[in-house]
């Protein structure tokens, strides 16, 4: 098999803006969170998988055919993703999904599991197999890929070898060349990344987040993924604990929050940032519910925080979009107003 080359739009690595579907319900919701992201200087915004399921959980989809009914969104799911990636597209927003291949249900007992608060909601559930065979995905693929879906954040990489990625992704690309597939490194084995190389993956995400700032496997990390595609950073892993919980004073948590989102910036060649970390969100984005109101999950963080564009920065120097974060006693507990900072390393102000 020839190696997949990378997408047409590898040299240019992402602004990323991460969102918990659950919390957009209804178009408008949808609409909301683009105009938001291209506000903020994104030029992508990136959902956990929006589909059926008949677990909890969001990486539970038992049907791709069909929207999670808690989108509001009508139609099925091609048309209705049709209509949002148009949204985003005339925003200068590209619109991609998260695919998580083999995190379908297996049994009834998949539904208790993914309660657990022990696991990961990215791990796939005990027993699952992977959802439809390598030519069933590529033809899913191809049907997103009409659609308008400009690419994937790709979890559980151990699902597939590397010759299927390959198969996955060039068909992906004999479709629409600028394709991108995103690879969800943290947590595989160095091995499992080494063998990615040829398969045509146009970034990987480095372990920053959970980096204590002294040991060496984040150097070993970073060094063997420079070799495979650019890394994309974030200060907080979605679904994670958020940077701004804790008992500790607001000051210390916007440091902190500060600090995390600046070295994601300056490590990073690229930059994912999950919804309501602008805000300074305390409580983690839920796989497994969400109340539907989007931006307005902070109801009167809109009144008393103020937004501006982020400078836009030269990522092939490695800078990115960073925020200068100042909390505001007028905000609700746990919103923080978002100011532009003048200027980053390598970043015009």
């Amino acid at each position: 098999m020839t190696t997949a080359s990378p997408s047409t739009a590898s040299l240019h690595v992402s602004r990323i803006y991460y969102v918990n579907p659950l919390l957009l319900s209804g178009r408008d919701r949808w609409l909301e969170v683009f105009d938001h992201a291209a506000f903020l200087g994104f030029d992508t915004v990136l959902t956990a998988p929006p589909f059926r399921r008949m677990a909890e959980s969001l990486f539970s989809t038992v049907d791709y055919d069909a929207l999670d009914p808690a989108l509001g969104l009508e139609g099925g799911a091609e048309e209705a993703l049709a209509g949002l990636a148009t949204e985003a597209e005339s925003r200068g927003i590209s619109f991609m999904l998260d695919l998580a291949i083999g995190a379908g249900v297996a049994n009834d007992d998949a539904r208790l599991l993914s309660l657990d608060p022990r696991r990961s909601p990215l791990m796939p559930l005990v027993g699952s197999p992977p959802s439809g065979d390598v030519e069933a995905w590529q033809a899913r693929l191809l049907r997103l890929v009409a659609a308008g879906i400009n690419g994937y954040r790709v979890i559980g990489l151990d699902k597939l070898a590397a010759g299927q990625w390959q198969q996955l992704i060039a068909g992906a690309r004999a479709a629409n060349a600028a394709t991108r597939f995103l690879a969800y490194t943290p947590g595989t084995d160095f091995g499992l990344r080494n063998g990615l190389r040829e398969c045509g993956f146009d970034a990987t995400f480095t372990s920053l987040a959970w980096w204590d700032l002294r040991e060496s496997w984040f150097i070993e990390e970073y060094r063997l993924q420079h070799g495979l595609a650019p890394q994309i950073a974030f200060p907080e892993a979605p679904f994670a604990r958020r940077l701004a919980h804790g008992t500790e004073s607001r000051e210390i948590r916007e440091r902190r929050s500060r600090r995390a989102l600046r070295l994601a910036a300056e490590i990073g060649d690229g930059l994912l940032v999950p919804m309501g970390f602008e805000f300074g969100a305390g409580l983690p984005l839920d796989p497994t519910h969400g109340h539907g109101e989007g931006l307005r999950m902070a109801p009167r963080a809109g009144r008393s925080a103020s937004v501006a564009r982020a400078g836009r920065c030269d990522w092939r120097r490695k800078s990115a979009i960073v925020f200068s974060c100042r909390w505001d006693s007028n905000s609700v507990p746990g919103c923080r107003s978002i100011q532009r900072m003048g200027t980053a390393r390598g970043c015009a102000g």
